[in-house]
């Protein structure tokens, strides 16, 4: 998780159906996902400005995306109870949320998926006057499917890569230098976009402290294979291959109807020693990648 990304998760409980729920706010927006606990479906805002959510009749004065996020959370973990409505004594910015009511209701759109309405009501007290207000959230389906689909491909890849790895150490003999990493999905990006690799295996290259730079240690030409699997949170991600911090390739990823997609790229380089590699990607979620790095020789 970033520095400047909060993320509140639970269980909550809507009529006859359980839901675990995640909020997300990042860079002033804020995200709800649910999902059925007995079916595994997933249903999700996308990441919404505060415009889209809050009017002159329900915003509340000072408020951060962050205080917002926690009166979402207390109503959505409160549902668990036997009880839709929950009695609590608990301030924010300067109100105090005396009660809370949260509801969801079921739609089915033109190409027969079920969406889901949810609507929260609250009732806050400040200077002995109490104030009620409502907020309403639509959330779209998530193909889970698509996203397990995209997992398999990675596995695949991944065991195509470590195939083509023990070949070629039979054929070179165990001096090969090579590199192979894969980064799992929210293992984590640092403040300038940059991947954070949870898995080496390589003769030559070394993670830094952080895991989000490769260092390299032999000098030589090398063919460089990334694939980066994401859901962009804009019209198309970008993936940039980066050598000592300039990038040397680029891809776009371009999902269809906000659906996870992926993007690839392929070049040879010559390597100097202490050269930094590192992967940057734009704005997106759910992010999984695999590098294989391989030195060329005669």
């Amino acid at each position: 998780m970033k520095a400047d990304e909060t993320i509140l998760r639970g269980v909550t409980t809507f009529a006859d159906l359980s839901y675990h729920f995640v909020i997300s706010c990042k860079a002033g927006k804020m995200s709800i996902l649910l999902k059925d606990r007995m079916s595994k479906r997933q249903w999700s805002t996308g990441y919404l400005s505060m415009e889209e959510y809050t009017t002159p009749r329900n915003s509340i004065q000072d408020a951060s995306t962050e205080d917002y996020a926690k009166v979402l959370r207390v109503t959505c973990a409160l549902l668990v109870s036997s009880s839709f409505q929950a009695i609590l004594k608990q301030r924010f910015i300067g109100y105090q949320l005396s009660s809370s009511i949260c509801s969801i209701h079921s739609q089915v759109d033109a190409s027969g998926e079920r969406r889901l309405r949810a609507r929260a009501l609250g009732e806050f007290t400040v200077l002995q006057a109490t104030w009620t207000v409502s907020y309403v959230f639509q959330l779209e389906h998530i193909s889970v499917e698509r996203i397990r689909a995209l997992e398999a491909r990675l596995r695949n890849a991944e065991d195509e890569l470590k195939a083509a790895r023990v070949r070629s150490t039979q054929e070179t003999g165990n001096g090969m230098i090579y590199l192979e990493c894969t980064s799992s999905e929210n293992a984590g990006m640092n403040r300038k976009g940059q991947i954070c690799w949870s898995m080496i295996d390589a003769n030559g290259f070394e993670l830094s402290e952080g895991n989000f730079e490769i260092r390299c240690l032999v000098n030589g030409w090398y063919v460089l294979s990334l694939a980066v699997f994401l859901t962009p949170t804009t019209t198309w991600g970008l993936i940039e291959l980066q050598l000592n911090g300039q990038g040397i390739r680029r891809d776009r990823a371009v999902p269809i109807a906000g659906q996870p997609c992926s993007a690839s790229c392929v070049r040879s380089s010559h390597l100097k020693k202490n050269d930094v590699l590192t992967v940057a990607v734009g704005s997106a979620l759910n992010i999984a990648a695999a590098l294989t790095i391989v030195q060329l020789r005669d």
